[in-house]
């Protein structure tokens, strides 16, 4: 997994020195600000893990959608939208995602000037279930086995990643740049 990413800490959670206080994102941002891109990957998991309308969602492509993001200039969330066709589902993860995201404060990708977009593709696949936490279908909380994450770069979309009992997962993957690409 890589290194945290999140409300005040920058990637070695070094504190800010005359040595290391370079800007970070935007220009004159300082490092103590988690970059945006990283903390929202990371708290994708936490998100998804018990929202029913994923957990419950049939095997293949849920979503695939640009989210408009908006950091105000004390490195704030000021908001995060879906920018284009909306699903419930999409909707009740970044509601998750905004809760888990209010305290932080964070920096943007270099260039960015308030507001940018990032790339969410959302699938549901299954694999092999593990007997051991099965449960009951009736049951609302899912059995979660693993979560995990890695963080997006320029090149290479991040990844989280939640694994239930059922052999179900949900892989999110998170573009950067995705007017770059065909994400």
């Amino acid at each position: 997994m890589s290194s945290p990413s999140g409300a005040g800490a920058d990637a070695s959670s070094a504190p800010a020195t005359a040595q290391n206080a370079g800007t970070y994102g935007e220009e004159g941002v300082r490092a103590e600000r988690g970059r945006f891109p990283d903390a929202f990957t990371r708290v994708l998991p936490a998100a998804a893990q018990g929202l029913r309308a994923l957990y419950g969602a049939p095997e293949g492509r849920l979503a695939k959608a640009l989210v408009r993001v908006t950091v105000a200039e004390d490195g704030r969330l000021d908001s995060l939208e879906v920018a284009g066709e909306k699903s419930v589902a999409l909707e009740a993860l970044l509601g998750s995602v905004r809760i888990l995201l209010r305290s932080g404060r964070f920096a943007l990708p270099p260039g960015s000037r308030g507001t940018f977009e990032i790339g969410l593709v959302v699938d549901v696949e299954m694999g092999e279930a593990d007997e051991e936490l099965l449960v009951d279908e009736r049951d609302l909380r899912p059995a979660v086995r693993q979560l995990s994450s890695k963080y997006p770069t320029a090149r290479e979309p991040g990844e989280a990643l939640v694994r239930y009992g059922s052999g179900k997962r949900l892989v999110l993957r998170v573009f950067e740049e995705p007017k770059s690409k065909d994400f």
